[in-house]
């Protein structure tokens, strides 16, 4: 079956219902943070762009904990602010096995000095262990992608 949506509220709404086999549709505009968890699809749940020239934008963190047989694609990503905690993974990937992530677009951000933890090396040389461990001025921070626990998770151009 295929379920079109518009907004985070319905795409939230069809992921509870979807069943293996349906194809999630998304219009073109923004999306929020959204989570899929403790879902174990027979055959694979689709999650994609309507229209794949104008793909569905997501400016929060896409959450995939515990589920099985899903395929998102045709998707753009783009984290701008600073120390937004979707930015340590655009797409978070836990416990999860038989996902296939392709045609994905994602942007992040170059951190800007004043950003909160930020380190500046034009004010001298790491010395501390949060410095280490710190976004650097100048640098793109975050994480595209993060799997945990996964099995059998495709990352497809």
């Amino acid at each position: 079956m295929i379920i079109s949506v518009k907004t985070t509220t319905e795409l939230t709404a069809a992921l509870k219902s979807a069943q293996g086999g349906d194809e999630i549709r998304l219009a073109p505009g923004t999306y929020g943070a959204v989570t899929l968890q403790n879902k174990d699809y027979v055959s694979a749940l689709t999650i994609t762009s309507a229209d794949p020239d104008n793909p569905a934008l997501f400016t929060g963190r896409l959450t995939l904990n515990n589920v099985s047989n899903v395929v998102v694609e045709n998707l753009d990503f783009r984290i701008m602010q600073a120390n937004d905690p979707s930015s340590n993974r655009m797409i978070k990937i836990d416990n999860s096995e038989n996902v296939t992530i392709r045609d994905i677009h994602m942007e992040g951000r170059i951190t800007q000095a004043g950003d909160p933890g930020a380190f500046n090396p034009a004010n001298g040389p790491m010395t501390t262990d949060a410095q280490y461990n710190s976004p650097i001025v100048g640098f793109p921070t975050g994480v595209a992608v993060g799997v945990q626990g996964g099995k059998n998770v495709v990352i497809d151009r």
